[in-house]
């Protein structure tokens, strides 16, 4: 699947989400999500059917479905943020620089910049918004 590399690296890839692994692409019909590299781990977020995926290396969690829960916070005294999502099997967190302090800013900004300037504050967002839910359905083949 052809997926939006639009934190980082920008430009497309193709993901393979059974391995988890991407490789750089020029050519496309479509484009059906979105992705993250940080390190060595693969994120990506995209349509699969009625659902929105959420895939963290091979592990993924359906971002639409009611008994996934995401918290998404930051940490201004040491300049991080924290991502959690968990479903009724697994959960999965992960603490990271903050898009901000990467900026040489002491603290963050407007909380609509974290979508714009965060992968894991677009999935956030994604999973509070169901209306941006139904617009990424309807425009992510």
């Amino acid at each position: 699947m052809i997926l939006f590399n639009g934190f980082g690296d920008r430009g497309l890839v193709e993901f393979d989400p059974m391995s988890g692994h991407r490789h750089p692409t020029s050519t496309y019909n479509y484009v059906s999500g979105c992705f993250f590299q940080q390190g060595q781990n693969n994120s990506a977020l995209y349509k699969q059917g009625v659902d929105i995926i959420l895939q963290i290396q091979q592990r993924i969690w359906t971002i639409n479905h009611p008994e996934v829960q995401v918290l998404y916070s930051h940490d201004v005294s040491s300049g991080t943020t924290s991502f959690l999502i968990k479903d009724t099997l697994h959960q999965r967190e992960i603490t990271y620089q903050a898009w901000w302090s990467q900026h040489g800013l002491l603290r963050p900004g407007q909380p609509e910049e974290d979508e714009l300037n965060d992968f894991f504050g677009y999935v956030a967002e994604v999973w509070r918004n169901p209306e941006l839910q139904q617009a990424l359905l309807q425009s992510w083949v």
